[in-house]
């Protein structure tokens, strides 16, 4: 997977947390395939549901270094607070900033 475009739906939070940081599979079933979002060059979250506490666990997944080839965000038009979207900036610094 290298493009993902949620935008402009009820995405939120809750979808968010579940994309960048699954749960455990339950006891008994297979793991999910490895690699996960190691591919996501573009991640396109503009006019979804996502709030501060969104970014904070997208912010966290990428310090985390679960999103290594992430080359385009877009956070527009949601409502998380400025300040909440500007840290997720900050938390990948290589992002060009006209594509934020």
């Amino acid at each position: 997977l290298e493009e993902l475009f949620l935008g402009a739906n009820q995405f939120g939070d809750e979808g968010l947390a579940a994309l960048v940081a699954p749960p455990p599979p339950a006891a008994g079933t297979p793991p999910p395939p490895a690699g996960g979002l190691k591919n996501l060059m573009s991640l396109d979250l503009g006019y979804t549901q996502v709030t501060d506490a969104g970014c904070a666990t997208l912010g966290a997944a990428i310090d985390s270094g679960a999103l290594p080839a992430l080359e385009e965000l877009i956070l527009d038009y949601i409502p998380a607070s400025d300040a909440a979207t500007e840290a997720v900036y900050e938390a990948c610094p290589w992002l060009n900033y006209a594509l934020r």
